[in-house]
C-alpha cells in the first residue's frame, strides 16, 4: 500500500508508523547562501609553496559571492587552498587555477583530488598571458602578484579581468598582497 505524507523534519523525528522506505526532503530556500567551507589549513598539502591561510580563506570566499554554476580564476594559486574552497562551492560551475610554478601546479592537483573536487582545473602559465583561452570569470582571487610585474594586466584596477558581463568589485588589501574581485 503506498501512502504518501507531507511532513516537517521535526515532525518525523519521532516516526513510530511502518518502516519508512522512501524519504523525499526538499528545503524550498536551499542553495540561496552561499556555503563556506572552511577547511583546516593542515589539511592541505603544502610543500615549500605558499598558501592562503584559512581565516583569509573563509573571508575571501565569502566576499567573492561566489554562485554555484560560477566561472572563478584564481591567479597565482599556490597550493589550490582557494581553488579548492572555490569548487566546493561553485558545484556546478568551473574553477580554474592559474599557477606557472611546476611544484604549486602539483600540489593544486593533489588537493583537488584529495578534497575530491573535479571542477577544478589546473591552467599552467602566468597571467594575463593564461587567461585567454579561458571562459569569462564571474569571480576572480589574484594571490600571489609578482611585486615586479610591470603589466598593466597584473594589476586590473582599470580594466577588470572580469568580462562578457560580470559584475566585480575590488576588495583589495595591500598587506595580504591578494586581490578579489566579486559579483555585485
Amino acid at each position: 500500500m503506498k501512502r504518501f505524507r507531507q511532513e516537517t523534519a521535526r515532525s518525523l523525528l519521532h516516526y513510530k508508523g511502518e518502516n519508512l522506505a522512501v524519504l523525499y526532503i526538499e528545503n524550498e530556500s536551499g542553495g540561496e547562501s552561499p556555503v563556506i567551507p572552511a577547511i583546516p589549513d593542515d589539511t592541505f598539502v603544502r610543500g615549500d609553496v605558499p598558501m592562503t591561510k584559512e581565516e583569509v580563506r573563509s573571508i575571501s570566499i565569502a566576499k567573492l559571492k561566489i554562485k554555484k554554476d560560477a566561472v572563478v580564476y584564481d591567479v597565482g594559486a599556490g597550493t589550490g587552498s582557494i581553488s579548492v574552497e572555490a569548487a566546493m562551492v561553485a558545484t556546478q560551475g568551473n574553477v580554474y587555477a592559474i599557477e606557472q610554478k611546476v611544484e604549486a601546479q602539483e600540489l593544486i592537483r593533489e588537493n583537488a583530488r584529495r578534497m575530491h573536487v573535479d571542477n577544478l582545473h589546473v591552467i599552467e602559465g602566468m597571467a594575463p598571458e593564461a587567461l585567454e583561452e579561458l571562459p569569462a570569470p564571474d569571480c576572480v582571487f589574484i594571490g600571489a602578484v609578482k611585486e615586479s610585474c610591470e603589466n598593466p594586466g597584473c594589476y586590473p584596477e582599470e580594466e577588470p579581468i572580469c568580462t562578457g558581463g560580470a559584475q566585480c568589485n575590488l576588495t583589495r588589501d595591500d598587506d595580504a598582497g591578494v586581490k578579489i574581485y566579486g559579483r555585485e
